[in-house]
């Protein structure tokens, strides 16, 4: 014992004078990724766009619950984009280049419909209208055998401009209408801004458009076969 002593303390410590050992650094945090799957710095670097909000917790059953939301700010009128996203019977260059028909009112059947083949692409019933504040509605892509989902469209005054936002949820997972609306959302938006704002789309935009257009008679078309 005394030897151990002598020596500044028990077998195998370190000596008196040696630093305490230094901590592990923190590991970094995992990137922020949108429940899309899209990083949000994906997303066009435009003043007014905001990108697809997170899931609300880490618990969030996605079996039932995933849930998406997206918003823009739009130098217009609120009663302007209202209007903007409510026309019926004339094409909409901000969806996609279809057209809405029916009815906007609770208990109504409202469907958006490709001029170019008069087929449908999505079915809704129009659950709530507070005009030119929510519209509540179904969703269903007719070509997807997804159940239907819910939209919510909020118009939310900002001075004389407007906000717009999206929630869309009751997914039942997610589904094809989920993935494609991760898109879609924001194409819609950025086209109704950019028109609302400007009166034009951009080249990029309007390839995109082209492109549906040609595509997606023939997808509709294997699934009716």
């Amino acid at each position: 014992m005394a030897k151990d002593e002598a020596q500044g303390g028990p077998p195998n410590s370190p000596p008196p004078d040696s630093p305490p050992p230094s901590a592990p650094p923190p590991s970094a945090p995992p990137p922020s990724v949108p429940p899309s799957g899209i990083p949000a710095s994906s997303f066009p670097a435009v003043s007014g766009y905001l990108p697809p909000s997170p899931l609300l917790n880490d618990s969030i059953d996605l079996a039932v619950d995933a849930k998406y939301v997206f918003s823009a700010d739009i130098e217009a009128p609120l009663h302007v984009v209202w209007d903007a996203m409510t026309q019926l019977g004339t094409t909409l260059p901000y969806y996609f280049g279809c057209r809405l028909e029916g009815e906007i009112a609770a208990g109504r059947d409202l469907k958006i419909v490709m001029p170019d083949t008069e087929r449908t692409l999505i079915e809704a019933e129009i659950l709530e209208v507070v005009p030119p504040r929510r519209i509540i509605q179904t969703f269903r892509f007719c070509h997807f055998d997804d159940a239907p989902s819910r939209v919510v469209l909020d118009f939310i005054p900002l001075g004389v401009d407007c906000r717009i936002q999206v929630t869309q949820d009751r997914y039942h997972g997610t589904t094809k209408t989920f993935r494609a609306m991760s898109h879609g959302w924001p194409y819609i938006f950025g086209n109704l801004k950019s028109l609302l704002e400007s009166g034009r789309m951009t080249p990029r935009t309007r390839c995109s458009h082209v492109l549906l257009s040609f595509f997606l008679p023939f997808a509709q078309g294997e699934i009716e076969d």
